[in-house]
């Protein structure tokens, strides 16, 4: 779609639905590499709107998508590969994108990701990740409020 856009076909412009369909799509397949190559449209799509295209804006749900894409491929450094996508999605925030704001979602996939790892970290790490959103919550944030699911998480796996 998009090569035909940039073909001259202005019929076919992606916009933030389109690449939101095509990361969920990725995200659910379950194939090997789905979570990478969600991630990767992520990254066009954030290139994109940092161009000036308002017509692909990146949102939580882009973000959240590809991190339960990460939570659940069980890949190797998927954990941290969801952590890193959330420092990512708070410097976007920081950095004035109000549209791209971690939420209870957000903390509940990276939380999620660890509680899948075999990394031995993995109890530390989604433990700190808990005190970080319960931190941020007592502060006054309420997008990141935890819920059941997120105190169930690492019970589920653990």
């Amino acid at each position: 779609m998009e090569s035909k856009y940039l073909a001259g076909d202005t019929d076919l412009k992606p916009n933030t639905f389109t690449y939101n369909a095509v990361i969920n799509a990725l995200a659910k397949s379950g194939e090997v590499g789905a979570a990478a190559r969600a991630e990767r449209v992520l990254h066009n799509m954030v290139k994109r709107h940092q161009r000036g295209n308002d017509d692909v804006k990146p949102t939580t749900i882009n973000f959240n998508t590809v991190l339960d894409a990460w939570a659940k491929s069980g890949g190797k450094g998927a954990a941290i590969r969801a952590e890193e996508i959330l420092e990512w999605m708070d410097q976007l925030n920081k950095a004035g994108n109000n549209d791209v704001k971690p939420d209870t979602i957000t903390f509940n996939a990276v939380i999620d990701a660890w509680a899948r790892s075999a990394d031995k970290r993995a109890p530390t790490r989604a433990e700190k990740i808990l005190e970080h959103m319960d931190e941020l919550y007592k502060s006054g944030n309420e997008d990141v409020k935890p819920d059941t699911y997120t105190y169930n998480t690492g019970k589920i796996r653990g």
